[in-house]
This record gives C-alpha cells, sequence and structure tokens, in this order.
C-alpha cells in the first residue's frame, strides 16, 4: 500500500514535469513567437477579466447539483486512479477541484487562457493550473493525457475540427473526450423577457456539436441531463447585473435595470427561484475501431 503511494506520487511529479517541459516547448515546435510565459496576455476576454473576482460567487448555485453531475461525468469518463485529466477552459478550477478530490486521478489539469480566472485556480487544491490557450495545449501529442473534459467552454473555442483531431491524436486507446454544454442556450433561466427572445433567435450550437463530433474517428455517445438549483432573488439580480453569461454582454446597463424591474414584478411572490439546468453530456472515446466518419443523426435529439 505504501510503495504504490510512494510511486503514485513519483509518478505526479514525473508527469508535472513532463507537462511543463512539453508546454514551454510547444511555441518551439508549433512555430509561435512568444514564450508561454506571455501566452496571457495574447490571450484577452473583456467580459471574463471583468466577472473573474466573482466567477466562482456568481455559479455557487451549481453546490446544489454538483454531486449528481459529478456522478454523470464519472459514468461519462469512467474515471480511474491512474487518469490525467485536462479540463479545458477550466476556468477557476472549481470542477477541476472537485474531480481531483472526489475521483482521485493521478493528475488534474486546468487549461484556460484568461490569467484573471487562472490566478483563482491556483488557490484551488489538488489540481495543476495552466494558464494557456487550449487550442496550444492540445497541440502536443506527446501530453500523457488520458481523460478531457469540457464543461460549458466548447463553445469559447475555434476550429472544432483541428480541435478534435489534435486531442484524438493526444489520447491513448480508450481515452474520452468529455463535452459539456447547454441543451437550451441556457434558456432555463428565468431571465427577463429580452433576453429570452434574444436567446430564442440564436442557432442552437447543438446540431453543430453533433455533426461535427460525428465527423471524427471517435466513437460518440450522447445524453440529456437535467438538475434543480435554487438561488434567492436578490442573488440573482445580483448576477444580471454581474452579466455572469458572456450572452449579457450585449444588453446596456439601462436595460439590464429594466429586466430587474420585470423580474422583481414576476417573481414578487417568491424570494426564491428555482432553476432547472438542462446539459448535453457529448462523449468522444477513442477505440480501436476508427470509423471515419461516424454515422449521425441529420438532427440532434430535441431537448
Amino acid at each position: 500500500m505504501k510503495q504504490n503511494l510512494i510511486l503514485r506520487r513519483i509518478l505526479v511529479k514525473v508527469t508535472r514535469y513532463i507537462l511543463m517541459i512539453n508546454c514551454v516547448a510547444t511555441p518551439i515546435l508549433y512555430g509561435a513567437s512568444e514564450e508561454i510565459s506571455l501566452l496571457p496576455k495574447e490571450v484577452t476576454s473583456p467580459h471574463y477579466m471583468s466577472i473573474a473576482d466573482n466567477y466562482d460567487t456568481f455559479f455557487h448555485h451549481e453546490e446544489d447539483y454538483a454531486e449528481a453531475m459529478l456522478k454523470d461525468i464519472n459514468e461519462s469518463l469512467a474515471l480511474k486512479g491512474s487518469d490525467i485529466i485536462a479540463d479545458l477552459g477550466g476556468g477557476t478550477g472549481t470542477w477541476s477541484e472537485k474531480i481531483a478530490k472526489n475521483f482521485n486521478p493521478s493528475l488534474t489539469i486546468c487549461v484556460d487562457p484568461i490569467e484573471a480566472m487562472i490566478k483563482y485556480a491556483r488557490d484551488k487544491k489538488g489540481i495543476l493550473p495552466l494558464c494557456m490557450p487550449v487550442e496550444k495545449f492540445v497541440k502536443n501529442p506527446d501530453h500523457p493525457i488520458t481523460k478531457f473534459l469540457a464543461k460549458g467552454s466548447i463553445h469559447h473555442f475555434e476550429n472544432h475540427r483541428a480541435l478534435y483531431q489534435d486531442i484524438y491524436k493526444c489520447l491513448p486507446i480508450g481515452g474520452k473526450f468529455l463535452i459539456i454544454t447547454s441543451a437550451d442556450n441556457c434558456r432555463s433561466y428565468p431571465f427577463f423577457k429580452k433576453v429570452d427572445e434574444w436567446l430564442a433567435q440564436q442557432s442552437s450550437t447543438l446540431e453543430s456539436l453533433f455533426k461535427e463530433t460525428h465527423e471524427t474517428s471517435f466513437k460518440v455517445s450522447t445524453s440529456e441531463k437535467t438538475y434543480q438549483a435554487v438561488i434567492t432573488k436578490q442573488k440573482w439580480f445580483t448576477m444580471l447585473r454581474g452579466r455572469f453569461i458572456s450572452s449579457l454582454s450585449q444588453f446596456s446597463d439601462e436595460e439590464i435595470e429594466e429586466g430587474i424591474k420585470e423580474l422583481n414584478h414576476t417573481l414578487q411572490d417568491s424570494e426564491n427561484v428555482p432553476i432547472s439546468t438542462k446539459w448535453f453530456f457529448i462523449t468522444l472515446e477513442k477505440t480501436n475501431e476508427s470509423i471515419y466518419p461516424n454515422t449521425f443523426p441529420a438532427v440532434p435529439p430535441q431537448p
């Protein structure tokens, strides 16, 4: 037992070293003109830079369903103690930390390009935070990653097909990449009318995700999950004012305040706001059978 623990600690240290070497080498191998230490300066997001200090507070309601979602993540990824996991677009590292604590993999890496976000991941326990663009992180096929996760972040990545190809090259046979994305463009949140109407008009990314993933050499499986949470009305108003999701960035302060007045009337009979969040789980597995392309439905299952 003691020998296994010692060997595991050695593996973690060696893996960290390999990852650091690979991350530093990546700009040279792939023609980047700047060192990794400078990469955060070339990746900016006014939205995430502005909400980083409050991000964990805004999404604290996810604690209500964290246990259930972690169970579903584990069922999709089949996590093992020997796994090395990369949480792509992991932000402040909240879910990276939960995975590390609950499933005790050999190593959990939180990869995010925004320094304002990743600085909070450095305070989380049991994870390795890396501030660099996800697309550059997966470019190196020598990464010893066995499982990848992208929870609520896939829509931020450019060129999905190249991303899938690079991840496929990184993974061993049996390795998996789990995409967790909103099944309804976040409309399950109780937004005011103007936001809800705008979200309804946006083309869903689900159909394109289904098409793209089924055109890879991965074995693809999908499922829909629903989780329940409760937040106070005042907390919900604070989240709206803070523009807790990027879609709210286009609305002015005046529009937000008008919307809050509308909601204050709509929700006047309750101090608590129930939320039913809907998510799609898309699991990509690298198998011995590389079928290209996979057969996919023309239209994904309706949420």
